[in-house]
């Protein structure tokens, strides 16, 4: 197998059905780990007497190599494809 570790990422916290997850294919892990760009997005108190005030960070990512680079996901994950095929 070529191209053995898939990249997959989300925007809920489980995944699509069948393959819409699926971004794309690479030789190596580390290959893969270089389209996974950290974005950090502060929350805030919407209501309140904190409102406006730092509530916290969730971390969301983007894709380099996906169809819209500048979509933010929730989560992703590197599979092993050769752990999966015999």
């Amino acid at each position: 197998m070529d191209k053995p570790f898939l990249l997959m990422a989300g925007d809920h916290y489980y995944p699509s059905r069948g393959s819409e997850d699926w971004i794309a294919r690479f030789e190596t892990v580390s290959e893969a780990r270089e389209q996974i760009e950290y974005v950090d997005c502060p929350r805030f108190f919407k209501s309140g007497p904190m409102k406006g005030q730092l509530k916290g960070n969730n971390i969301t990512y983007r894709i380099k190599c996906s169809k819209d680079p500048d979509r933010e996901y929730d989560w992703y994950e590197i599979a092993d494809l050769r752990d999966w095929v015999q």
